[in-house]
């Protein structure tokens, strides 16, 4: 059990989140319920893996094994609130998260959050197809509370999540419109 942890672990430095995830799950499944330090240890590192491919854990489990570090993260993550998760990286758990060696796949979600604020914009303009990037430079705003953001950099970060296929759609520059696929724009990630 002990090697399986620390496989998951060495996938975890390559950003192999996969393999990584499929060890933790293992290693999580096999480890007796008596050791709850153990079990906690191994929950942390199996929600980061399995949070790249856009899976959160129930906030019942996170509370069993008393991980409050992750319940804010977790809310922040899904409801795409870019300032909350950069006031826990940068304040709040920073700390934590680095003492644990987690702090450089914890800031990898940054994207996440950005497509699912990207997909609350898309839900609450009733699922239109053609959206100005001026919506999404505005969503970004709001959502950072009220610190700037050029369209162009909005732009970058949707063609990041294009390029990744965690967003189906293409820029018209021209227009400077994003046009969403009609058949599902954000896909169950991979």
């Amino acid at each position: 059990m002990t090697y399986e942890y620390f496989l998951g672990k060495s996938y975890l430095l390559k950003d192999d989140y996969r393999k990584a995830s499929e060890c933790f799950d293992t290693n999580f499944q096999r480890c007796p319920r008596f050791m709850k330090r153990n079990k906690a240890s191994i929950l942390i590192h199996l929600c980061i893996s399995k949070m790249q491919f856009g899976y959160t854990p129930s906030l019942s489990i996170i509370a069993k094994y008393k991980l409050n570090e992750f319940h804010d993260l977790l809310l922040a993550v899904k409801q795409g609130q870019l300032y909350t998760f950069d006031q826990l990286l940068k304040t709040i758990h920073h700390k934590y998260f680095l003492s644990k060696g987690l702090l450089l796949h914890v800031e990898t979600l940054y994207l996440l959050v950005v497509r699912n604020l990207f997909r609350q914009v898309w839900l609450a303009l009733n699922k239109e197809n053609k959206i100005s990037i001026e919506m999404f430079t505005r969503a970004i705003e709001w959502s950072n509370h009220g610190e700037t953001c050029d369209p162009l950099q909005c732009a970058t970060l949707l063609a990041t999540l294009i390029s990744q296929s965690r967003v189906k759609a293409y820029i018209s520059y021209k227009h400077m419109t994003v046009v969403l696929s009609k058949e599902d724009p954000f896909p169950k990630l991979q």
